[in-house]
């Protein structure tokens, strides 16, 4: 097991034990109260371990990509966005004009690509990338998942994959399994929480 995926974990745990029963929420919440304390720590993990910029697929309003673009104004870095916001899911116009509103106090470090992640040019555009933190929350159906796990596959740090606790019936969890060991990944879930990450990069590893 490698430090960072330590770090992972301890990260992991400590806000992991501060979540409150599933059952108190609707399914798709469980788990979630304390993501964006975790994603803040993991991506800060991530800059300060690899070179490269933040992906962030499926931004919403932009809240979680305020936290990322805070982090990598911090480290010289950049975010770079995909999210149609087209009426698929919860993205519509209203929602990304949300979007750029709550993020307008960064938008000179923030690529926006208005685009399914699916779609080859947003495919082209992640392989091409150089990313140190990949956050996974497009549309929540295998196929989807599957493909942006597989656009992101070369990228040399740490991705995170949202709503393996409740999406499609239990299948993006079986899916987080099933490509990282295609992959080769160094992986941790816990599930009390609502996102599930991969070890991409091999360096610091222990014996």
């Amino acid at each position: 097991m490698s430090k960072i995926l330590d770090k992972i974990i301890e990260i992991n745990t400590k806000w992991a034990e501060q979540e409150p029963e599933h059952s108190q929420f609707p399914v798709h919440k469980g788990g979630s109260i304390h993501q964006r304390d975790r994603l803040r720590e993991v991506a800060e993990l991530a800059l300060e371990t690899y070179e490269g910029d933040i992906l962030e697929i499926g931004c919403h309003v932009g809240l979680t990509t305020k936290i990322f673009a805070e982090l990598a104004k911090k480290h010289g870095r950049k975010v770079v966005v995909v999210d149609p916001w087209d009426g698929r899911q919860e993205g519509n116009q209203t929602v990304y004009e949300q979007f750029v509103e709550n993020t307008s106090e960064y938008a000179d470090i923030i690529e926006v690509n208005r685009m399914g992640s699916q779609e080859p040019q947003a495919v082209e555009k992640i392989k091409q990338g150089n990313f140190a933190f990949c956050w996974i929350d497009g549309l929540h159906t295998p196929y989807a998942c599957k493909s942006d796990i597989e656009a992101c596959t070369g990228q040399h740090g740490i991705q995170a994959v949202d709503d393996l606790s409740w999406s499609s019936g239990g299948a993006l969890k079986e899916l987080f399994y099933i490509m990282a060991a295609k992959n080769g990944y160094e992986q941790h879930y816990d599930t009390r929480c609502r996102e599930g990450y991969y070890v991409t990069g091999n360096e610091d590893k222990e014996d």
